[in-house]
């Protein structure tokens, strides 16, 4: 008997879930279909020591940085694109078209690069600072404490010590990788570098590829099309 109950309120519940879904037809889901996507925000964080999260929000007057609790839903602006453009400006830095890619280090601050330059920008106080810089082209930039940034140009690894660039490899056969992800991003490797915890100590793959072949791909994207040598799998 009690089985019986718990399957029939089991069914009503599940008929009323049912009942409860808008059906659509064929029209609405081929001409409507953007406006039945749910909605994404750009840039969905989680503000540390808060219950509030973050996020871009793009108006007719700009983009916003806006903070929402988790219960309330109270939604209120942290700062935007032109304030952050006024204090870059002031920085003697080049503005920024879109707002750059962030991530929290405080409640109240942010840190984002800035071309070659760690930058922190304190909302509440509308003051940016440089904190590092590395050189001009560098990639697979890796920190902890952003003092010391490991990055790579092509295949050599250098070190960022409070904008003094150190020359970790000095590998001028380009088939020797340094600092980078192997395996192709396979096998849960997914960088090439790795801190010690207080960024003593630096530990990094090497690559040797020389006996691996060349394999010629194309990039489309360049006008004309060009011929990149890669390393075959």
């Amino acid at each position: 008997m009690h089985f019986k109950k718990n399957f029939f309120f089991f069914v009503l519940l599940f008929s009323i879930s049912v009942f409860a879904q808008k059906n659509f037809i064929l029209k609405q889901v081929i001409l409507e279909a953007p406006s039945l996507s749910p909605a994404t925000l750009n840039q969905l964080q989680w503000i540390p020591g808060t219950d509030e999260f973050s996020y871009l929000e793009e108006t007719e007057s700009g983009i916003n940085l806006v903070a929402e609790q988790i219960e309330a839903g109270n939604k209120k602006i942290l700062t935007t694109l032109d304030d952050l453009n006024n204090s870059l400006a002031y920085a003697a830095l080049d503005s920024a078209t879109n707002f750059p890619r962030f991530s929290w280090h405080s409640s109240g601050e942010i840190w984002f690069w800035q071309k070659n330059k760690l930058v922190l920008f304190n909302i509440q106080k509308n003051k940016l600072f440089v904190l590092n810089e590395i050189t001009e082209g560098g990639g697979n930039h890796d920190f902890i404490v952003p003092e010391k940034i490991a990055y790579t140009i092509d295949n050599n690894l250098f070190i960022a010590d409070n904008s003094n660039q150190i020359k970790v490899t000095n590998d001028e056969n380009s088939s020797i990788v340094n600092g980078k992800s192997v395996h192709r991003v396979e096998f849960g490797i997914t960088k090439g570098t790795f801190w010690s915890p207080n960024s003593n100590y630096l530990a990094f793959y090497s690559k040797d590829e020389t006996m691996v072949t060349d394999y010629p791909l194309v990039d489309v994207t360049q006008k004309p099309a060009t011929l990149i040598n890669n390393k075959s799998p």
